[in-house]
């Protein structure tokens, strides 16, 4: 490029020599016309022969113009420099200050007045034109002034070079030195050449930032980066660079401290490379400076978590153990060494496996799902211990990774629940099994029913089983005159002598008070029922020593036989239940199911049918009985229905709600029942009586009618009382049909605002993991645990039991039949805060009712009823 502007230089001072000549004594002809000398003739035109060659072949378009911008000559090159032929400007068909972009034209003007304030002959302007094609050309002018014998500015002459080219490479060149400097500027590092003496003669300007100190103080060579270092890093980092050599490797990167300007500590990171000369010889070493403060700052952070984690880990109660990607153990804490046996040094980095065999399906499952990142938590497993035994536990996992999201391994911890599981097998116990005799209870009693039909169902034979009811005759006289205690021990020796009769594969159930059942498999003959029959009466009735008392009691059995006697289990157990009470009624021992009992059904069925019109010919009436809290204030009532039957006179619900079950008369009866006590406790709220509610209980026929929700919400609204002054009860059994139903219907009563209560509760078989799903407020207490509270530890142990799973899932208990003051006083002490019974209040009309609210003693007490 020099020896380019060189040449325009040259160039340019030829012409001006030749122009002013023209300039100054005017075109050929004039010089033709005032002369004569030929001599001077042929110089001339040898002269102006010379100056066409040169204007010609210069790289450059000659002009001639004038201050104002106007042009009246071009030379040839013209038209390729703008695509116009030189004429249209000669002819002023087009100012050469048309060409100039418009951005450029002001500047350049100003160039031109600065020269003439200057008193200068000459200046030198680059600016854009517009060519011909709408394309930018970039022009350099060199120009100079030619002056008249005036003394005033004749013309400017001069030159158009076109740097179009050149402006391109100055544009593309100042691009990629404003890349690299951004680039350099940007990368958080600091750039450097240095030495293998550690010495560096090249810093950019970061490193001001990193040291304190000016690059120049570096460059001069007034401080030696080896100053720099640490001295306790320097040695170490010296040693990195003989190893690379000693290597032959042409990069290496280490890590050391530095003392900064202030006398701080910093970390940096150096990545460097050799840069090797022709003569094979290290030339220079190149690299970077990265400042890794913050991140060994980082890194010191994390070894203090890592340790207080260990710390804690050491100190967890839990087992707790570190799997690495391959599913070996890499850390124990102490709790698993306690716990299991088994310490770190024997089973660390080992394919070590203490999943008992029945669990290892399951095992695997939850370490696949940790292995895909998953987390989990509380899945009851079991393991083994070194010397062999099993242990309940719930484990808890989550994997682990790097900061790229690259697993690492997983971390499990083991929860020892070998009580908690024992306590549970305890509670489920209670629920599938009866706490006094040990037998299993109702609810064993009905899954056995449904799985034995199951059974013999898909059986091809003619196989047959059957089905016992059993009830002790004077147990209640012995139970009423010989107290509780006797009574109880009574049954267990009963539960005892009815199953050492029977075969391993049969069954025996209490299903409450005196009453069990017999389920009796594979029978060859129906003679083996009466043998069995016979056997467990005769056993049963021999005496037996309990406290001093020698008891003698006998049993009654009703019997029915798959499939003659039925096919269902409701079928069966009615026929059973059937030949029961005929067997007690006629004290003949045992009976089986015979056509005389189906004449009784049919007897029993005129009763239905009575049922059905004693509706229509308003025979019902309800009784309400007292429900009190813990100072016997009555804070509502339950709503009990009787029949006033016009031959039979005032029946109690058991004797018709069985009928109404089965018959469908239910639902009316029910809707009936709940729209008579909604108005009622709306007309003692209406008397002053605020706040009472009233306890409906719902069939399980009627539970599972699919409108009950918009008939109770219109009732409610129809008797305008809000909906918490309803509480509907339903029974275990009617919940536990279909649970999921049940949960169902119940959400959506709750959302209307209505409470419910689980009545009887204990002596069904409700199951504990739906019992806390259901939106309920209220467990009832049966009164079967309540009458022998005092004097049986069993069915206290129940009621503390209930009590406390009711408190633990926040939900009240109200106890049933509670007759006497001591059995009030333990409830109260036991936390059960509402109860009801004869001591409050019998089941009584409306009047009586409402007589008693108004007739209160002193303290607030009801009267007794």
């Amino acid at each position: 490029m020099q020896d380019h502007e060189k040449t325009k230089e040259q160039l340019l001072d030829q012409w001006a020599l030749l122009r002013p000549t023209t300039a100054e004594f005017g075109s050929t002809a004039e010089l033709q016309g005032v002369t004569e000398n030929r001599p001077a003739e042929k110089s001339l035109r040898e002269s102006e022969k010379s100056y066409t060659l040169l204007m010609r072949n210069i790289p450059a378009v000659v002009f001639r113009g004038y201050a104002d911008w106007s042009v009246d000559f071009f030379d040839d090159k013209i038209e390729s420099l703008t695509g116009y032929p030189k004429e249209t400007f000669n002819a002023r068909e087009k100012r050469w200050a048309d060409m100039v972009v418009e951005e450029d034209l002001e500047a350049s003007k100003k160039i031109l007045v600065d020269v003439l304030k200057r008193h200068k002959n000459s200046y030198v302007r680059e600016y854009r034109i517009r060519n011909r094609e709408g394309g930018i050309a970039w022009v350099q002018e060199r120009s100079h002034l030619v002056y008249g014998k005036d003394g005033r500015i004749h013309c400017i002459s001069g030159v158009f070079f076109d740097i179009t080219d050149r402006k391109e490479a100055d544009k593309a060149l100042e691009e990629s030195e404003r890349n690299y400097r951004l680039l350099t500027q940007n990368i958080p590092a600091v750039v450097f050449r240095g030495y293998a003496d550690w010495s560096v003669d090249f810093f950019d300007d970061k490193i001001e930032s990193l040291t304190g100190y000016p690059k120049e103080t570096f460059n001069a060579r007034e401080k030696r980066w080896a100053d720099m270092v640490v001295e306790e890093d320097l040695e170490a980092s010296k040693k990195i660079l003989v190893d690379v050599l000693k290597r032959h490797k042409n990069s290496y990167v280490r890590e050391y401290r530095i003392r900064n300007r202030e006398g701080g500590i910093a970390w940096v990171q150096e990545r460097s490379h050799l840069v090797y000369g022709k003569d094979g010889r290290i030339h220079c070493i190149s690299g970077v400076f990265f400042d890794i403060t913050e991140h060994q700052r980082a890194l010191a952070s994390l070894r203090e978590s890592e340790e207080r984690h260990r710390t804690v880990l050491e100190a967890a109660p839990d087992p707790v153990a570190v799997y690495d990607v391959e599913g070996r153990i890499t850390y124990v804490n102490p709790a698993f060494s306690r716990v299991f046996g088994w310490s770190l040094n024997e089973i660390k980095g080992v394919d070590f496996n203490f999943v008992p065999e029945g669990n290892l399906v399951k095992g695997e499952f939850v370490l696949d799902n940790v292995y895909n990142g998953e987390t989990f938590s509380g899945i009851e497993t079991r393991r083994l211990t070194k010397d062999g035994r099993v242990v309940d536990v719930s484990i808890s996992g989550a994997a682990f990774s790097d900061i790229h999201g690259k697993s690492l391994g997983n971390v499990i911890t083991f929860q020892d629940i070998t009580e908690k599981k024992k306590k549970e097998e305890e509670i489920a116990f209670i629920a599938y099994h009866d706490t006094l005799t040990g037998l299993p209870n109702r609810k064993s009693f009905y899954l056995r029913l449904e799985d034995v039909l199951s059974q013999f169902r898909r059986r091809s034979d003619d196989a047959s089983w059957a089905l016992l009811f059993l009830d002790l005759d004077r147990f209640k006289i012995i139970n009423d005159t010989l107290g509780h205690d006797v009574g109880d021990e009574l049954l267990k020796a009963v539960a005892r002598r009815i199953r050492e009769c029977l075969r391993k594969t049969d069954d025996i159930f209490r299903l409450g008070g005196d009453e069990f059942t017999v389920i009796l498999s594979s029978l060859s003959q129906g003679i083996d029922v009466a043998k069995v029959a016979e056997k467990i009466r005769e056993k049963v009735s021999t005496p037996v020593v309990i406290k001093t008392h020698e008891l003698q009691i006998w049993i009654s059995i009703g019997i029915s036989v798959y499939p003659n006697d039925g096919a269902d289990v409701e079928t069966l157990v009615k026929n059973a239940d059937m030949a029961l009470y005929a067997a007690k009624e006629e004290k003949e021992g045992y009976r089986f199911f015979t056509d005389e009992m189906n004449r009784k059904a049919l007897e029993r069925m005129q009763l239905e049918r009575n049922l059905r019109y004693a509706l229509e010919r308003d025979e019902f009436v309800i009784y309400y009985q007292p429900l009190v809290n813990s100072d016997e204030q009555v804070v509502g009532m339950e709503a009990l229905l009787r029949w006033q039957h016009p031959e039979l006179g005032l029946l109690p619900p058991g004797k018709f709600i069985g009928l109404a079950e089965e018959t469908g008369a239910i639902i009316s009866i029910g809707e009936w029942v709940l729209r008579s006590a909604c108005q009622q406790v709306k007309r003692w709220q209406d008397r002053g009586y605020k706040g009472l509610y009233v306890a409906v209980n719902l069939s399980a026929r009627q539970f599972r009618e699919p409108d009950l929700v918009d008939t109770v919400e219109e009732i409610l609204n129809n008797m305008g009382i809000a909906p918490n002054c309803l509480k509907l009860e339903v029974t275990e059994s009617c919940v536990m049909d279909n649970p999921e139903m049940a949960i169902d219907t119940m959400n959506r009563l709750r959302e209307k605002g209505i409470n419910f209560s689980i009545d009887d509760f204990g002596t069904g078989y409700s199951s504990l993991s739906y019992l806390k799903r259901l939106p309920i407020d209220t467990l009832k207490i049966d009164r079967s645990f309540v009458c022998d509270a005092l004097t049986n530890r069993e069915d206290r142990e129940i009621i503390r039991t209930i009590v406390s799973m009711a408190r633990s899932l926040n939900i009240e208990t109200v106890a049933e039949g509670v007759e006497t003051k001591g059995q009030q006083a333990f409830l109260r002490k036991e936390g059960c805060k509402k109860m009801q019974g004869y001591y409050f209040g019998r089941p009584m009309p409306e009047d009586k009712f409402e007589e008693m609210l108004r007739s209160k003693d002193p303290v607030g007490k009801p009267k007794k009823y």
